[in-house]
């Protein structure tokens, strides 16, 4: 065997075939950093579609059998049974409680129910959420009509996601619920 039969590559082969390989490599890598960045604003428009969902819906669950009997507009909400609000002589307690983590947001709403068990419902807002509340008595058949609206739901993006431009629309849950309990 002769030293040309064991002839490597040239330091220009070895050049090209570095810069080759980092190309390659560049494009597979900023292919995975984008598809990374869009499983991440995926995973939190779902986390955030989830949370908006269990919010109406514990609410709505709560609305076929509570009334609302606190303040008007309020950080917290109130609700009683439609029984307790017709024959109250005086405060009434709440049978139902939504209400927002002290401090400051990132925050969460958690629910109280009648047994004094306190369940999350949503979380990482950035904001804290206002209840509104309104009844009107309806024209016939002893029942009153009226809705609550939830405003200042913006979540919380996750680090990858870009933060919203907008919030979302205030939720508003209408109810009926006896004449008078309201």
């Amino acid at each position: 065997m002769s030293w040309r039969d064991q002839r490597g590559m040239t330091l220009v082969e070895v050049l090209v075939a570095m810069t080759i390989t980092s190309i390659v490599l560049l494009g597979i890598s900023s292919a995975l950093f984008v598809g990374f960045r869009a499983a991440n604003m995926w995973g939190q428009k779902l986390t955030e579609a989830q949370t908006v969902n269990q919010l109406p819906g514990r609410l709505d669950q709560d609305l076929h059998r509570y009334v609302p009997c606190g303040p008007a507009v309020s950080g917290e909400l109130d609700l009683c049974l439609p029984s307790d609000t017709l024959s109250a002589n005086g405060p009434v307690t709440p049978r139902v409680r939504y209400t927002t983590s002290a401090g400051l947001c990132p925050c969460t709403i958690s629910r109280t129910g009648p047994t004094g068990a306190v369940s999350v419902v949503t979380r990482d807002l950035i904001s804290k959420p206002t209840y509104q509340r309104s009844c009107s008595p309806a024209s016939s058949g002893g029942v009153t009509d009226g809705w609550i609206v939830v405003s200042n739901l913006v979540y919380q993006p996750s680090a990858q996601a870009p933060a919203p431009s907008l919030g979302p629309p205030s939720l508003r849950l209408d109810f009926r619920a006896p004449h008078g309990s309201c």
